[in-house]
């Protein structure tokens, strides 16, 4: 069998193999190391898919599953408008409504009593969210009181005279005084500063131990509810 003959060429091209190699590796180190950063962060287009589905199936938690999140870190929020009720507050009123016949004759009188239901959340047409790297930003509007439900209203006492019955127009306006009491009784500040922070919370409860860094901006209101 031949020999191997090794020129002098053959010679240089392995000793100039290892020296290629460790060049190589150091580049392709470099370019991983630009790529996370350089701290070791990632955007939000790197994040990973399951952890971005652990995020968006904690927002549904808090937002309802009408919101959803991509494996590129985009928070879609439904186009339409739609109310996300936060949670509720409960009222108890009484009223006297009093009525007066022909002449001063025939003074009647009921009291009405009546349970309310405050619905307070917000609307979801406006708002917007991203996530990138371990920031989660969220833009919502204010939370403020959809509507006062009535749960339920009636008589708690009465005293009508036969010279003076009340009629179902009356009573009709005995309810509204009622309604309206429980309304002014709502300190709608302070209970929508409260559902502010409940909101936050909740968001940071649910995404903190996954080393999220929750950040919201609340939009104000375009107008009032009539």
């Amino acid at each position: 069998m031949e020999d191997y003959y090794e020129t002098p060429v053959r010679r240089k091209r392995r000793r100039f193999r290892p020296i290629l190699m460790i060049v190589t590796g150091i580049l392709l180190l470099s370019l991983i190391f630009a790529t996370c950063g350089g701290d070791g962060s990632v955007t939000g287009r790197e994040t990973p898919e399951p952890v971005l589905d652990k995020v968006g199936r904690k927002i549904q938690q808090v937002l309802g599953k009408s919101v959803s999140i991509n494996s590129d870190g985009v928070i879609a929020f439904p186009r339409e408008v739609m109310e996300i009720v936060l949670e509720n507050h409960d009222i108890q009123v009484s009223t006297r409504y009093e009525s007066t016949g022909w002449f001063g004759l025939g003074e009647s009188h009921v009291v009405m009593g009546g349970t309310y239901r405050a619905r307070i959340g917000f609307d979801l047409g406006r708002a917007s969210a991203e996530v990138e790297g371990n920031v989660l930003r969220l833009w919502l509007p204010e939370p403020e009181i959809i509507c006062l439900e009535t749960v339920k209203v009636g008589r708690q006492a009465e005293d009508v005279s036969f010279w003076n019955p009340l009629e179902p127009a009356e009573m009709e306006s005995a309810y509204k005084a009622n309604r309206a009491e429980a309304d002014s009784c709502l300190d709608k500040p302070e209970l929508l500063k409260g559902a502010s922070s409940r909101l936050i919370q909740r968001l940071h409860r649910g995404l903190s131990d996954m080393g999220f860094d929750v950040r919201v901006e609340f939009l104000p209101q375009l107008a009032s509810r009539p």
